[in-house]
């Protein structure tokens, strides 16, 4: 299903995204580490209790910068074809916070070498304005009443849908978070706006020795009324211990930053670093982004369909 061509097929489709509109969510440069916030389908994909927490700060240097957090809890397939997970996501930039809880669910069916897994999730989220912080340049708020004079809070829910497909060198993966318009609550009758996105993801394993691998991976995001972001990353695995790579990030300019990241195993846990070093109009106001992850997987089960490396797959 999965085959060299098509993955090369993939890649140069993910790579014409760059010209299309869309960005409204934070992508991730260990997206790679990061699947189940991304993709519900990922859900149960690797037998496994995983644990993944990421942090990541962007645009270093700039005051009210976004900052993100992630956790995400992706439990083991339950009969071989069910699998269920949690994500707690939050956004920081400037007076904005944006608190997002997904709960995402799997069907996997086996296909030859392959695994087909079909997912859904509801996602629940909180978003706040906090007109108090230092960050407002307000003066007086009787001069326009339509300003809150604290901040004001929104509340929606929505539905995403996705498909995964993975064997033990490739996968390849489709969602979106947003199947329908939002649902929304919000104060003061202020209505949020809907960031609608559909996010792909492909990646290919290939054996260079028996204790070496290279892994080549993208991911494209489209979403309404923002720049697509596109990213690009290979890397190389060490004795399933280390992994070191490269990769950059189209966007607006076409490229918008080149990244480093790398990690390490310690038993049954992976801990990550990644660099993005900017190459926008912004860089002169900021010395990059960052991000940290640290990964934990509890094996409960042995699979023939289990990738071989979690991380990756």
């Amino acid at each position: 299903m999965i085959g060299k061509i098509q993955i090369i097929t993939i890649l140069f489709a993910l790579g014409a995204l760059g010209t299309l509109q869309g960005q409204g969510r934070t992508l991730n440069t260990q997206f790679i580490n990061n699947k189940l916030s991304i993709n519900p389908a990922y859900a149960g994909t690797n037998n496994t209790l995983d644990f993944t927490l990421l942090h990541r700060s962007q645009w270093v240097g700039i005051n009210g910068a976004p900052t993100a957090q992630v956790l995400s809890i992706n439990l083991p397939s339950l009969k071989e074809n069910l699998g269920f997970g949690l994500n707690i996501n939050r956004l920081s930039f400037g007076i904005n916070q944006l608190l997002d809880l997904s709960l995402p669910y799997s069907y996997s069916l086996v296909i030859s070498d392959y695994k087909v897994k079909f997912g859904s999730s509801i996602n629940l989220k909180s978003y706040n304005e906090d007109y108090t912080k230092s960050l407002t340049t307000i003066d007086d708020r009787k001069l326009d009443t339509n300003i809150p004079s604290i901040g004001f809070n929104a509340r929606s829910i929505n539905f995403g849908l996705g498909v995964y497909i993975s064997n033990k060198t490739s996968f390849f993966g489709l969602s979106t978070p947003t199947l329908i318009k939002d649902i929304q609550f919000a104060d003061n009758g202020v209505i949020i706006p809907t960031f609608r996105t559909i996010d792909m993801m492909v990646g290919h394993q290939i054996k260079l020795t028996p204790d070496s691998k290279l892994l080549v991976q993208s991911m494209g995001r489209i979403a309404n009324n923002y720049q697509s972001i596109l990213d690009f990353n290979a890397g190389i695995e060490l004795n399933q211990k280390i992994t070191i790579g490269i990769g950059t990030r189209l966007g607006n300019p076409v490229v918008n930053s080149v990244t480093a990241n790398a990690g390490f195993v310690v038993q049954s846990a992976y801990l990550g670093f990644a660099y993005d070093y900017p190459l926008s109009q912004l860089r002169g106001q900021q010395i990059g982004s960052f991000e940290l992850v640290a990964y934990y997987a509890i094996k409960l089960k042995k699979s023939k369909y289990e990738g071989i490396s979690p991380r990756f797959f």
